[in-house]
């Protein structure tokens, strides 16, 4: 069989379905006609199921559009935060060729009487880019730089297919589909990592909610995984006095269950893996981006946050339980916290409420200081360490919108370096699940 590696004028649709068993064995170009004509459902997953490699296209491959069709140089009908798949793709060309972006789909914008058809910008070869539409000969781009994000029409016969990304999950939710968690960037819109981050957030498979913890994903380019190594039982429970004693210090009267908490008498043990997760990282990781390595762990649940309960768990009263989660710098011994320093990068600019301040609990713990969030993570991002933290239901990271529940889902990312923590990007988390209780803690 002899298939032309020009799509235009090509197969149809019946045609190229008959012949679709010949197909897989052929050459690029004849795979790009078949997707071309057949369907526009998940084109890039289809076609690196198909070739299982990259591959150079000359046609579009995300909509079976013209320019004369109307909307096809529309580039409002395209997004980049993650919500559907993102399909990257790397510009080709030899070492040092650049690759011109356009504001304005070309072809369209000499139809318009002030169509602007110079380019504005340009890529270099080996840049990456994520493909939002396609139209004819051209797609609409956003390239993430090293400072800016620039988003343009460019050459589709001048990208290389690398990656697409999973649809996010679906749940049932009265009777329709919908995405079980979308973020949305609220500060820090046109920043690099707050834009990537965005689309990370957005494809991420949670095995809980993200007030939870955020797993580690590399399919955003960018991003480094980040090796978590968990401890067991036994090493969570010989570091867990101390944990506990430096996050709730001693006070003047306490029970017989506290006391015993403290003394490490009590065994936590089958708390872990149901209420406590600890993990180091291997390598370790750069907090304060100052190219000396940090012996953290981070522990997430019972021992910095009071109650004894799984996150996620719903309360009817309280909604779902929201763990503390904190990154905690340990001395060389592996077995003390450095407290000094850990309350540097983590206690929060904001100082504690009134109501926390007046808060008494059922045992009289009561946390050392504010964090900078209720549940603080690491990611690290183009070589720089980020930390991200959700907000306590009383404050976001800036002290503002004080005793609103819907604070509690203000998600804020932050940069530390020279000693010093600064706000970088901050997301809203959708639905309506808030956390109705600040305990003070």
């Amino acid at each position: 069989m002899r298939v032309s590696r020009s799509c235009r004028g090509g197969l149809n649709s019946d045609q190229v379905t008959r012949l679709l068993p010949e197909f897989t064995s052929l050459l690029p170009g004849a795979l790009r006609c078949h997707e071309h004509t057949v369907n526009n459902k998940s084109p890039l997953a289809k076609l690196s199921l198909l070739i299982g490699m990259p591959f150079v296209f000359s046609l579009p491959i995300m909509a079976r559009t013209t320019a004369a069709e109307t909307g096809c140089g529309n580039s409002n009908t395209a997004v980049f935060d993650g919500t559907t798949p993102l399909h990257y793709f790397k510009a080709a060309g030899d070492s040092g060729s650049k690759l011109d972006f356009y504001l304005q789909n070309p072809p369209a914008c000499l139809t318009r009487p002030r169509g602007n058809c110079k380019p504005s910008t340009y890529i270099s070869s080996g840049d990456i880019v994520a493909v939002g539409k396609t139209c004819d000969a051209w797609a609409f781009v956003q390239h993430i730089g090293e400072k800016n994000v620039n988003m343009g029409w460019v050459k589709a016969a001048q990208l290389v297919a690398l990656t697409t990304t999973p649809q996010a999950p679906l749940v049932e939710e009265r009777g329709r589909l919908v995405r079980q968690f979308t973020f949305n960037l609220t500060k820090g819109s046109g920043l690099p990592v707050c834009e990537a981050y965005l689309q990370r957030l957005n494809i991420t498979e949670y095995r809980n909610p993200p007030f939870c913890g955020r797993p580690e994903n590399g399919e955003v380019p960018g991003f480094t995984i980040l090796n978590r190594v968990s401890l067991n039982a036994k090493d969570v429970s010989a570091l867990f006095p101390n944990i506990f004693n430096f996050w709730f210090p001693p006070r003047a009267a306490e029970g017989d269950s506290i006391l015993a908490l403290r003394s490490g008498s009590d065994d936590i043990s089958s708390e872990v893996g149901r209420t406590i997760d600890v993990w180091r990282y291997e390598p370790p990781v750069d907090i304060d981006n100052d190219l000396k390595p940090d012996n953290i762990i981070v522990w997430s649940g019972y021992g910095v946050t009071e109650a004894a309960s799984p996150c996620g768990f719903l309360s009817p009263r309280y909604g779902r339980y929201r763990q503390r989660q904190l990154p905690i710098i340990l001395n060389t011994d592996n077995k003390t916290v450095d407290a000094d320093r850990t309350e540097a990068f983590l206690k929060s600019p904001v100082p504690l409420t009134a109501l926390a301040m007046k808060f008494k609990s059922a045992t009289g713990a009561k946390s050392r200081f504010k964090a900078i969030g209720r549940s603080v993570g690491i990611f690290k991002y183009r070589g720089l360490y980020y930390l991200d933290a959700f907000s306590e239901p009383s404050a976001n990271y800036a002290g503002e919108r004080l005793k609103n529940p819907q604070s509690s889902n203000i998600l804020s990312v932050l940069l530390r370096r020279n000693g010093r923590t600064a706000q970088v990007c901050e997301y809203s988390l959708g639905g309506d699940d808030y956390s109705m209780l600040d305990d003070g803690e």
